[in-house]
């Protein structure tokens, strides 16, 4: 069972700021290689969607299902979030880019086509993060309902 006192310790790990690091690489590199394949719009709506997808994976599990966790487990737990979703998504989602493009549209007399990207990637943003919780929460449930039913 993990003691919160641990949480403290965690956050003042050395590690994290390596682990936070390479996280923002690879989130700025796979950003900049969709802006680099797809273009302004399309890169920036994809890393948006995929951030989100992968953001909605690192749902916090219920209470119930950490307090089967060791201490070493939970820091796993925690220090692969740092990675994915403070590190790599934040790097990957690019919303002031959304706005800078968002903007550039309507400054060239397009606000419909900046009211339709602005409303998609919010949109489809919103639904693959949903997507991805729902997924997560449902495949923690099940993995917490057979750890119940082996120590019955």
């Amino acid at each position: 069972m993990v003691h919160e006192t641990n949480l403290q310790h965690l956050i003042e790990a050395p590690h994290l700021a390596p682990t936070l690091l390479l996280g923002a690489a690879l989130g700025g590199l796979i950003r900049y290689l969709l802006h680099t394949w797809l273009g302004p719009y399309k890169g920036t709506l994809t890393a948006n969607i995929t951030a989100s997808l992968i953001l909605g994976t690192q749902t916090t599990p219920p209470e119930t299902y950490t307090t089967f966790l060791t201490n070493e487990q939970f820091y796993q737990q925690l220090t692969t979030h740092f990675f994915i979703a403070t590190g790599l998504c934040v790097a990957l989602s690019t919303w002031s880019t959304l706005a800078r493009e968002t903007g550039d549209l309507i400054r060239n007399h397009q606000a419909k086509q900046a009211t339709t990207y602005l409303a998609t990637t919010i949109t489809l943003s919103l639904l693959a993060y949903h997507l991805a919780t729902t997924i997560t929460l449902s495949l923690l449930a099940y993995h917490l309902g057979s750890i119940l039913s082996l120590n019955s």
